[in-house]
C-alpha cells in the first residue's frame, strides 16, 4: 500500500500510529502474532532498508525471539522423553507452554544445561534457514561476550572478517541479494514462532528520486522481489509525495503493479481541522475547562483563519496553534482570535 501526500500531511504520523497499535495488540498474542518495523528512509539499497528495519525492531526483540525458540526446542525434547529435560516436566513444562521465553530462567539458574539446549536448537534451526550464518548469529546473541557483535552482523552493519570468524559467520550482509536471503530466513523463524504477519513501514519513499537511474531501478527491483517472495504474511506500506509517486507509477510498472492500493492524504477541511485541534487540546489539558466550548481557547473564527493560513496542512496547522497559544499566554488573552492568527501568519 502507498500513502500519498505532501510534506506535513501526516504520513509519518500514520506509519508510527500503525506500528504502535500493531505491536501493542499483537506482539504477545501467541495464537496470532504480528510485528511492525518502521523504516525512516528507504536508503540507497535494500541493505539500507533491511538495516533500518532490523534496528527499529531492536536487539532485545531478537534476543527474546531466540529464547522463545529455545523454549520451543525444550518443550519438544520434553515430549520426546529426552533425559536432559526430564527435570523440566510438570509445572516447568506448563510454564514453558504458556511462555517459551521463560526457558531463559531455567538456563541461567542451571536447571537445564545450555550446551545441550544449543545443540538441539541448531538442529531445529537447520530446516528453517537457507543460510547457517543466521542460525549461528541468533544463538550468539545470547552469549554476553558476543551479543553486540552478533547484533551488528544481524542488523546489517559491516564487521571485519576476523570478527565474523569469531561468530562462525562466513559472509557479510553487503548486497541486496544477501539482505533478502537473511530477511527470508528471519521471516521463516518468526513464522515458526507464530508471527503470521510482519509489517514493514517505509517512510519518505520519495527519496529514491535522488538515486541514479540504474541504482533506482535496482532498488525498486529488490523491493519487488521482496514482495514476490512473500505473497502472504508480509505487509508493505510506503509513504511518498504525489509527484514522485506519479513518476514511479508511470515508469516502473513492474514495481507499481505490486502496490495494490494507493491512499491519498487530503488536506484538512473545516470539520477535520476542528477534530484535530480538539483532540490535541484534550490530550494536553492539565485540568477540566470551565468554558462550554470544547475548542477553548480557540474561537471558531480563529480556527477558520488557521485553516486558511495552513492551507489544510497538518504540520503547519499544529505549528500555528502552538505559537498562538504561546502568544496568547504572553499577551494575557482569554481567547485566541483571528487577530492572534494574523499576527503570527503574516
Amino acid at each position: 500500500m502507498a500513502l500519498v501526500g505532501g510534506y506535513g500531511n501526516g504520513k509519518t504520523h500514520i506509519l508510527r500510529y500503525i506500528k504502535h497499535h500493531m505491536n501493542h495488540q499483537f506482539s504477545r498474542n501467541y495464537k496470532a502474532r504480528a510485528i511492525a518495523g518502521y523504516v525512516i528512509t528507504p536508503g540507497r539499497s535494500l541493505v539500507d532498508t533491511y538495516r533500518s528495519f532490523m534496528q527499529d525492531l531492536g536487539r532485545n526483540f531478537f534476543i527474546q525471539l531466540t529464547w522463545e525458540l529455545l523454549g520451543k526446542v525444550a518443550l519438544s525434547r520434553i515430549s520426546q522423553g529426552d533425559e536432559d529435560y526430564r527435570n523440566l516436566e510438570g509445572d516447568i513444562e506448563t510454564s514453558l507452554a504458556e511462555d517459551p521465553s521463560r526457558i531463559r530462567k531455567y538456563v541461567e539458574d542451571g536447571t537445564i544445561p545450555q550446551p545441550s539446549l544449543m545443540k538441539h536448537a541448531r538442529k531445529a534451526l537447520s530446516p528453517l534457514v537457507t543460510n547457517i550464518d543466521v542460525a549461528n548469529c541468533l544463538l550468539k546473541l545470547l552469549a554476553g561476550q558476543t551479543t553486540f557483535l552478533a547484533w551488528r552482523w544481524l542488523s546489517g552493519e559491516p564487521i571485519l572478517q576476523e570478527q565474523r570468524r569469531k561468530l562462525k559467520i562466513i559472509s557479510p550482509i553487503d548486497g541486496d541479494d544477501k539482505a533478502l536471503s537473511v530477511f527470508q530466513d528471519i521471516r521463516g523463524i518468526m513464522r515458526e514462532l507464530g508471527y503470521q504477519l510482519v509489517c514493514m513501514l517505509i517512510d519518505e519513499f520519495e527519496l529514491v528520486e535522488v538515486l541514479h537511474h540504474t541504482q533506482k531501478q535496482r532498488f525498486l527491483n529488490s523491493i519487488r522481489h521482496l514482495i514476490d517472495l512473500n505473497p502472504s504474511g508480509l505487509c508493505l506500506i510506503i509513504s511518498c509525495t504525489p509527484e514522485v509517486w506519479k513518476d514511479i507509477f508511470m515508469k516502473y510498472h513492474a514495481f507499481s503493479e505490486r502496490i495494490l492500493r494507493e491512499v491519498p492524504l487530503k488536506p484538512l477541511n473545516q470539520e477535520t481541522i476542528k477534530t484535530l485541534i480538539q483532540e490535541h487540546l484534550n490530550l494536553h489539558r492539565t485540568e477540566p475547562i470551565k468554558e462550554p466550548d470544547p475548542m477553548y481557547p480557540f474561537t471558531q473564527e480563529a480556527i477558520t483563519h488557521i485553516l486558511q493560513a495552513s492551507q489544510g496542512n497538518v504540520r503547519r496547522a499544529l505549528a500555528l496553534c502552538n505559537i498562538a497559544i504561546d502568544l496568547g499566554i504572553k499577551q494575557g488573552d482569554e481567547w485566541i482570535t483571528p487577530q492572534t492568527i494574523r499576527q503570527i501568519a503574516r
